[in-house]
């Protein structure tokens, strides 16, 4: 007769851990925690984006700038850029006007860059028979203020279409951030160079060359 196998148990039965859950004062320290990383992560995002404001307006309004001086030489007409910047600098626009026929006695032509095609006096140029409006203002640039402009008395700069010259309207519009103090000055030269600087010091935008280009040109 065969003898009944023994079944072996163990001697002790293990039962999983007990979860804890967080304790206040782990609670606490956590937030502590985000708070500081919030209190240096937050104004450094914020300056990010001011800045990327300000050079989106000067890139934009020295692509526009470009843009009147090659069109003038294709079309073989003079075009020029009528500015309007509010007493406080929180509103600006430009706009490109051609000059047809064009008028060496007064070789510049005025538009009103605030105004569309159904308005008074439009900024366009001319398209295949049509007319294409051609201007940008602050609206897309929240706390970019235009803080000075030096065109003339009219506001306004042109380039002749025979060399692309600033048909001696040269100047510089200069934008700062509203917040962070920031400046990027937008150059005409009077061969019809458009370029882009930032002043020396702590309103400086890396990125920009700051030779020839004071805080107050």
């Amino acid at each position: 007769m065969r003898r009944p196998r023994h079944i072996r148990f163990p001697a002790t039965l293990t039962c999983p851990r007990e979860q804890r859950g967080v304790t206040a004062v782990e609670l606490i320290i956590a937030i502590a925690i985000i708070g500081l990383i919030a209190t240096f992560a937050v104004p450094a995002w914020q300056g990010t984006i001011e800045r990327k404001r300000l050079t989106g307006a000067a890139e934009a309004v020295y692509s526009e700038l470009a843009r009147a001086r090659t069109e003038a030489m294709t079309r073989a007409r003079n075009v020029s850029v009528s500015f309007f910047r509010s007493s406080d600098g929180e509103t600006w626009a430009l706009g490109l006007i051609e000059k047809n026929p064009p008028d060496p006695a007064n070789p510049y032509a005025s538009c009103d860059p605030r105004h569309g095609l159904a308005d008074a006096n439009p900024c366009v140029l001319s398209d295949g028979g049509g007319r294409t409006l051609r201007r940008m203002d602050s609206t897309a640039y929240p706390g970019v203020k235009m803080v000075a402009l030096n065109f003339g008395a009219a506001n306004r700069t042109g380039f002749d279409y025979v060399r692309g010259t600033a048909m001696g309207r040269n100047g510089t519009a200069r934008f700062e951030s509203e917040n962070s103090g920031h400046r990027l000055h937008v150059v005409v030269a009077p061969i019809g160079r458009v370029r882009i600087c930032s002043p020396a010091g702590a309103t400086h935008v890396s990125g920009y060359a700051s030779a020839d280009c004071p805080l107050n040109p």
